[in-house]
């Protein structure tokens, strides 16, 4: 049995920041999307605003550690 892939972790200034999932970020750019009143048009901002917000918890860990 094959152990489950962990998302990689990429290294930015020796501050280590987790690259989230895809399906993690679809799922907070549809939540965004629904918050926003579910605007059309605007998927590339919506999706790059998720990927900020997922990359955000990692890198303040990495921070305050």
């Amino acid at each position: 049995m094959k152990p489950k892939k962990k998302a990689p972790t990429i290294l930015i200034a020796d501050s280590p920041v987790r690259s989230p999932a895809r399906d993690e970020i679809e799922r907070a750019a549809y939540s965004i999307w629904e918050q926003e009143g579910r605007a059309q048009g605007r998927e590339i901002e919506y999706w790059l605003q998720a990927e900020t917000q997922l990359r955000q918890p990692a890198q303040q860990s990495a921070t305050q550690a």
